[in-house]
């Protein structure tokens, strides 16, 4: 193993590769291009699947980027809740999936309006915690759209 590439980066870069790279599929104008994207996949998912599943068996990193600033991870209650939601991610695949499937159409969207708003496009990470990325969502305020 790499040292310093622990499970996190590993789920990281594949939902990173996934949420980037799937819509280049879907709009790839060739078919080496597809090709070459699948084996990609198929390349990270070989890595991640001789890992073990559990992800307490990996360190929390010590700080994450969102938007440029860099997020400390070492006050124990912030790493907790991180660490929850990583759990959360890996133990429910079939909505990770979801998500995917929805960001195909839905992120190409929001990336535009960042860029219109002149924002960081990572803010378009929150539509997907905020509703699922379901245009239609209501929150208990009564706020609709992705990002409530």
């Amino acid at each position: 193993m790499v040292q310093g590439f622990t499970f996190y980066t590993a789920v990281s870069r594949l939902v990173c590769l996934l949420f980037c790279l799937l819509p280049c599929m879907v709009y790839a104008e060739s078919g080496a291009e597809v090709e070459r994207l699948r084996a990609k996949v198929a390349e990270l998912e070989e890595e991640l699947s001789k890992r073990p599943r559990d992800p307490s068996s990996y360190p929390v990193p010590t700080s994450v980027e969102f938007c440029g600033d860099r997020i400390d991870l070492s006050k124990t209650d912030i790493k907790r809740r991180f660490e929850s939601e990583i759990i959360k991610i890996v133990k429910n695949r079939f909505q990770v999936q979801l998500y995917i499937n929805r960001a195909t159409s839905v992120f190409p969207v929001i990336e535009e309006i960042a860029e219109e708003l002149d924002t960081c496009p990572d803010l378009k990470f929150l539509a997907v915690v905020e509703s699922a990325l379901k245009p239609r969502a209501v929150s208990r305020a009564k706020a609709t759209g992705w990002w409530q």
